[in-house]
């Protein structure tokens, strides 16, 4: 009997025991068997191995995950004393589905393994022998469950709760010691608490595991063709959106399984399918706003980005000279190998956008465009002080031979970055003055971005990007022009970036990248020269560090 007990301590060999039993679809009691994405789950769950669990789950619908969360944390208030549990819905139908089913769990356990339950006229299942219970309760308003102490948190579909933030600021307070804590929800948009909180878990600033699941991963999702001629019909008919999921990977079955779906449950929304089935966790956060660049090729874009080819830091090794340091969480990222000869001049141009210091904490960029190939080849991304950013900048030019010019933003702390960067010597973008036909230097160096040159530079952008004109593998940058949208009042930005300033949702690698093309059109047109000659108007002026020009107005 010990070594009966023994064995049914571990979850999956209770579960192979066929101890836990489920409603299946067409209402049949059958043994919890896990399918694909529960398995994937436990997969995950077993590697904490001892150690606290959290995770987080982004999930299409109605894979089981709720399913098998509650049958673990039944096995676990089952097999352990003194454990309070919370289980959390949306509404209070999905609430009450869940408590049906940890019932269920319990109700046809064998009558050995049932545990004598203390009655209450709550939501509550509790072992009286134990000590141990799982409330189920249905999300409000507000902060709620701050005084209580949980061994074990499950809040289902949190993308849905009236007041996530509030909600999980309480019970994840409660549950800092739990031994378990599962958040799970199909996305809901952009900038909600959810979407806050599993981009926290990918950046790995959080102490939860991000686990994504595809519907492409589902072996049910999935509709058989009665004829090889519709078989035929189909995959010579593929929208741009299809196509991109062959890419992926998926089957003519498996499109076709989705052609039904989106009729028959999403009204022929694709943007409502993908939300509700992501291929990628990317699919998953469809923008509510109006987007600014083309959505299906920014999508492509980002399935098609190869992983850098480099990654880490630049130091001084003299003051004139640099070396790359590889580190895999560095702040610059190479994707080609960067080459240039002596004879060439202007071959990079760079778009540097700084933190503003937002609530949100948004981050400092470059982006450095190769001329010659039209590809960004190397990118700056991170937090940093003012006048360290400024050595970044100064490093990035060591490295790129001198051949660089950088266009820095003016706008609030970016003016304490172009001081440190002009100390430094650093090729800098300026402004010019074409109202006497030919080009005069102002003494402003940078971009100023305002409501009028922000549309211009983004206008710029949105034409490479629709047009093809350049290429660009950096995944970062291709999710934020998923996000960037177009407000309620005619605003271009990250979306939700004016109602929530806490939005994980940012555009700093936008505007970098716009600041960057800004930078290639003032700059002459590349090629390889004998004689370096200076950009526009320096040819006449001659304004070079060296001559120790004022620039009195940053």
């Amino acid at each position: 009997m010990d070594d009966f007990y023994k064995q049914i301590k571990d979850f999956e060999e209770f579960l192979k025991l066929g101890f836990l039993k489920i409603k299946d679809e067409f209402g049949n009691i059958i043994p919890l068997v896990p399918n694909y994405a529960q398995q994937k789950l436990l997969n995950t769950i077993k590697d904490f191995g001892t150690n606290p669990i959290r995770i987080i789950v982004l999930k299409a619908r109605q894979m089981g995950i709720s399913t098998i969360t509650q049958a673990w944390i039944f096995h676990h208030c089952l097999m352990n004393f003194n454990q309070k549990a919370l289980t959390m819905g949306h509404k209070l139908d999905a609430s009450n589905n869940l408590f049906d089913m940890y019932a269920r769990y319990y109700d046809l356990l064998p009558n050995h393994l049932k545990p004598k339950l203390s009655r209450s006229n709550e939501k509550k299942i509790s072992y009286e022998s134990l000590g141990s219970e799982n409330k189920i309760d249905t999300a409000g308003a507000g902060e709620i469950g701050r005084s209580d102490t949980l061994q074990a948190l499950h809040l289902t579909e949190v993308a849905f709760y009236p007041d996530a933030k509030g909600t999980l600021l309480g019970l994840l307070q409660g549950a800092k010691y739990a031994k378990a804590v599962f958040i799970e929800s199909t996305a809901n948009g952009i900038g909600d608490e959810f979407y806050n909180r599993w981009k926290s878990a990918k950046e790995g600033i959080s102490e939860f595991v991000p686990l994504f699941i595809s519907w492409l991963e589902f072996p049910t999702y999935r509709k058989e063709f009665l004829t090889n001629t519709q078989r035929e019909i189909l995959m010579n008919s593929l929208s741009d959106r299809e196509q991109i999921l062959i890419n992926l990977g998926a089957e003519p079955e498996q499109l076709n399984w989705r052609r039904k779906i989106l009729i028959d449950s999403c009204a022929g929304d694709e943007d409502k399918f993908q939300q509700e089935y992501p291929a990628t966790e990317e699919q998953a956060f469809v923008t509510t706003g109006r987007p600014v660049f083309p959505v299906n090729i920014c999508m492509k874009n980002l399935t098609n980005c190869p992983k850098e080819i480099s990654r880490g830091n630049l130091e001084y090794v003299t003051d004139k000279t640099v070396r790359f340091i590889p580190d895999e969480k560095g702040f610059i990222k190479i994707f080609k190998e960067i080459k240039f000869g002596q004879d060439e001049y202007y071959k990079f141009a760079a778009g540097v956008d700084v933190a503003e210091g937002l609530e949100q904490g948004d981050y400092s960029v470059i982006r450095v465009l190769d001329r010659e190939t039209d590809e960004v080849c190397l990118v700056w991304h991170g937090h940093i002080d003012f006048d360290l950013f400024s050595k970044e900048i100064h490093k990035i030019q060591l490295y790129l031979g001198n051949k660089v010019y950088f266009n820095i933003e003016r706008n609030n702390h970016g003016h304490a970055v172009i001081i440190g960067c002009y100390n430094l010597r650093v090729n800098l973008y300026y402004e010019e003055d074409f109202r006497h036909g030919y080009s005069i230097p102002k003494q402003n160096i940078g971009f100023v971005t305002t409501g009028k040159s922000k549309g211009q530079i983004i206008k710029d952008l949105n034409e490479w990007i629709r047009d093809g004109l350049y290429k660009d593998n950096d995944k970062n940058f291709w999710e934020e022009t998923l996000t960037f949208v177009t407000n309620a009042r005619g605003q271009m930005q990250a979306q939700g970036k004016d109602k929530n300033p806490n939005t994980k949702s940012f555009d700093d690698r936008i505007m970098a990248e716009a600041l960057m093309i800004k930078c290639h059109y003032w700059l002459p047109s590349y090629h390889k020269l004998k004689e370096k000659i200076e950009p526009h108007s320096r040819r006449i002026t001659k304004l070079k560090h060296n001559q120790h020009t004022k620039f009195t107005k940053f």
